[in-house]
């Protein structure tokens, strides 16, 4: 559900870069002024196969294997891993491309984390709230104007010249487009969309002048491909783009499955609860071990299993395990009667697809992206930030009726099945690609 949101910073925030360009923008009409100054009219492109149509008269001569030759390239814009998304994402891409070449450019190869002028401007602007933290300098270091233009100067100095037929970035803190070659952005996040998290400090959005950058990143782009309802959503009323502008194609599981998974005959009886997440107490840790502690008070015999993180809780049938290598996450799902994340801020929620893709009923908070894959009362529940009752009472609902979590279990396996792995996401984006080139 989508949050009015009534924040003074908020409508500050928004009101600094929209002054700048009319509220509603046409950049369809501009997409497409763009991509015919890249495409000959008479020079057509089947991406799906990597060759060309080629009619009427040319004032140059041009041969059919000179244009394949010289125009059969992506280029794959990323920084680090994406929460493993890059690689999925690379691989289904490829598949559904099968004759273009991806060459990748790996931002974190070509920008220094140590740029003098870098700490520098970031200090300039967040000095206060950095405060020599070496944290908080990670957090704030690429969301700077001059790391946003130093990043796009890069980009055009080594790649301006080249010969992609179209650019594609993953993530939107900054900005791959290159002039005249139509660009495409997937990202799971906006940063006015942290206004709606309830949790979230005003006081911890970036600076108006990084925010203004950040929409001209999806201004600058012919489709921007949202992971999830509600960013698609702050596009199109925090940053002002057409519906037309702005696709939701959803993500997969990073976590390799099977379609014909098999689970343990106990599974939904044995009383596993687990807990899979890096940040404690942003994924709701403590909320869901005062949460446990109700439900042992029924259901003796319950285990927590905490998986990603190693806090230290003095509690009966709990189990910290820490960090483990993502190959073997699967396991744990397996084992799991029912994974619980209340979480208080997400961008997406990867490990409720992962849970769903081992016939693991979830619940989770009714925040960001989950309300798109947790359906109420059909593969678990969606509850409320930092409400321990509420949660306690989703847990026992769940482990009272073993027959009503493997019907969980059975529709969330279905629903990311048919929705949510990347060999859909994959289709959706070539689609989409193909229909806004209007190629062949």
């Amino acid at each position: 559900m989508l949050l009015s949101l009534d924040h003074q910073y908020f409508n500050r925030a928004q009101g600094a870069f929209l002054r700048k360009s009319p509220k509603k923008r046409n950049n369809s009409l501009k997409n497409r002024q763009q991509i015919s100054k890249f495409w000959n009219p008479k020079r057509k492109i089947d991406l799906r196969t990597g060759s060309y149509t080629i009619s009427g008269d040319f004032d140059h001569n041009l041969s059919g294997a000179d244009v394949i030759k010289n125009k059969r390239k992506v280029g794959f814009i990323k920084y680090a891993g994406f929460s493993h998304a890059n690689s999925s994402l690379l691989d289904v891409l490829k598949l559904e491309f099968p004759n273009l070449e991806f060459v990748v450019i790996a931002l974190e190869d070509l920008i220094s984390k140590n740029d003098f002028l870098a700490l520098v401007n970031c200090y300039m602007l967040y000095g206060r709230k950095i405060k020599l933290d070496r944290e908080k300098i990670s957090r704030y270091y690429f969301r700077t104007p001059y790391m946003f233009q130093k990043i796009r100067k890069v980009l055009q100095a080594k790649y301006e010249s080249s010969d992609f037929i179209f650019t594609f970035q993953t993530q939107s803190f900054f900005d791959g487009s290159l002039s005249g070659i139509p660009h495409f952005v997937y990202t799971d996040h906006t940063h006015l969309e942290n206004l709606r998290y309830p949790d979230f400090d005003v006081s911890n959005l970036f600076h108006r002048k990084w925010i203004a950058l950040e929409q001209s990143v999806y201004a600058n782009a012919a489709l921007n491909f949202a992971m999830s309802t509600n960013i698609a959503t702050s596009m199109i009323k925090d940053y002002g783009l057409e519906e037309d502008q702005v696709l939701t194609v959803g993500c997969g599981s990073n976590v390799r499955v099977s379609q014909n998974v098999s689970i343990p005959k106990s599974k939904y009886k044995d009383q596993n609860i687990l807990f899979a997440g890096v940040d404690w107490e942003r994924k709701g840790g403590s909320v869901l071990v005062e949460a446990f502690k109700i439900v042992q008070q029924t259901f003796k015999d319950a285990t927590l299993t905490i998986v990603g993180t190693a806090p230290k809780i003095p509690l009966r049938n709990c189990e910290v395990v820490g960090k483990v290598p993502l190959s073997e996450m699967e396991a744990y799902y397996q084992k799991a009667s029912l994974f619980v994340l209340p979480t208080n801020l997400e961008p997406f929620g990867f490990v409720f697809l992962e849970a769903m893709a081992s016939k693991t009923p979830v619940i989770g908070t009714n925040i960001g992206a989950l309300p798109d894959l947790i359906h109420d009362g059909k593969n678990g529940y969606l509850v409320s930030p930092k409400d321990v009752e509420q949660l306690a009472t989703a847990i026992k609902c769940c482990l009272a009726n073993p027959e009503k979590m493997t019907a969980f279990g059975a529709y969330g396996h279905q629903l990311f099945w048919n929705q949510y792995n990347w060999e859909v996401t994959g289709k959706k984006i070539k689609m989409a690609i193909l229909e806004q080139m209007d190629v062949l």
